[in-house]
């Protein structure tokens, strides 16, 4: 089941409070990257995933992160859970599968 957010002024993103999970439920480098592919796949977009960098600095943090397709939207991973924002709204789910069932429907 997906959260469906919506804001009083079109076009904004509604800042959420995701509770933070514990290290156990947190995804690999590995899963997240067999993620965006498979979402790639599944919309025919083609997506690069990009490494995170280790440390953060004022000189590697330049690149966009992972997550976006577009012509769709931004799919983006939280631990365990997912938030999907394109023009049908934003949705938040707490597993991979909800996310692919969603976007076969896209």
């Amino acid at each position: 089941m997906a959260l469906v957010l919506k804001t009083s002024v079109p076009g904004r993103v509604p800042w959420v409070r995701i509770p933070p999970c514990p290290p156990y439920m947190m995804k690999t480098i590995e899963e997240k990257r067999e993620f965006y592919a498979r979402c790639a796949e599944i919309l025919n977009i083609e997506h690069e995933f990009r490494e995170p960098v280790p440390r953060r600095n004022r000189w590697n943090t330049r690149r966009l992160g992972n997550g976006r397709f577009p012509g769709f939207g931004l799919i983006q991973c939280f631990g365990s859970h997912v938030r999907v924002i394109s023009k049908q709204g934003t949705r938040i789910f707490k597993t991979y599968e909800e996310v692919y069932q969603y976007l076969d429907g896209c």
